[in-house]
């Protein structure tokens, strides 16, 4: 089974499960419980908790393996790019990002307000990452963008959605996340807006609390 927490990571949770009042007796019970029905307990209960649940599901590393590879997939489904949103796609940081193998992950896909836990709250970049953080998901690579669109493409439905990711320079020299969405014409795009960390793009350099992200989360 590949391994997906850091070593340091794991000694926070353990010094946690400690604190709360683990010891060597319900750690060992914990360990020997059938089928892991007491550690599937305690994730079900932390998922309920902080809401987390799979919007949809895509595999990087399973596709193109090139820039170039990715814009002739979206040109044979139909997706459409705007020329910010191929200036990322051709950026040596977004080619340096593609999964030599392949990677199952698991997304989420929540508002603005709902990311930093307060209704109408809008947010930086910064504070938002630091917030998906907070609940439990993580960063996506930039291939994550494209395949979101080459695999999930009817799952974006009514909304557009932001790529939470580090930032990339486009063609144009400005750095850039990537957005997905249908337009008014029901044609599937793949896009890019502004970013900085102590920026947003939206309302006075904040993103608005309607704002939707999608993310990775470990489920």
């Amino acid at each position: 089974m590949k391994r997906t927490l850091h070593v340091a990571t794991e000694h926070k949770l353990l010094t946690k499960f400690e604190e709360a009042g683990l010891n060597e007796k319900l750690a060992q019970l914990i360990i020997e419980s059938k089928n892991n029905a007491l550690v599937q307990k305690i994730v079900d209960f932390i998922r309920e908790e902080t809401n987390l649940t799979i919007w949809g599901t895509i595999i990087n590393g399973a596709g193109p393996k090139t820039s170039q590879g990715f814009q002739e997939e979206l040109v044979k489904s139909a997706i459409h790019y705007s020329k910010s949103g191929k200036g990322i796609l051709f950026q040596p940081d977004f080619e340096s990002s593609i999964s030599s193998k392949s990677q199952r992950v698991n997304l989420c896909v929540k508002k603005t307000e709902d990311i930093l836990g307060q209704e109408g709250k809008k947010g930086t970049t910064q504070e938002i990452y630091a917030g998906i953080e907070k609940i439990g998901g993580y960063l996506l690579t930039p291939e994550s963008g494209p395949n979101i669109l080459l695999q999930l493409r009817h799952q974006i439905k009514d909304k557009w959605i932001l790529v939470a990711m580090n930032p990339i320079e486009n063609s144009n020299g400005v750095l850039g996340i990537f957005r997905l969405g249908w337009d008014v014409t029901d044609r599937l795009w793949l896009e890019d807006l502004y970013d900085s960390p102590n920026h947003g793009w939206y309302q006075g350099w904040f993103w608005a609390p309607d704002t939707y992200w999608v993310f990775g989360i470990h489920i």
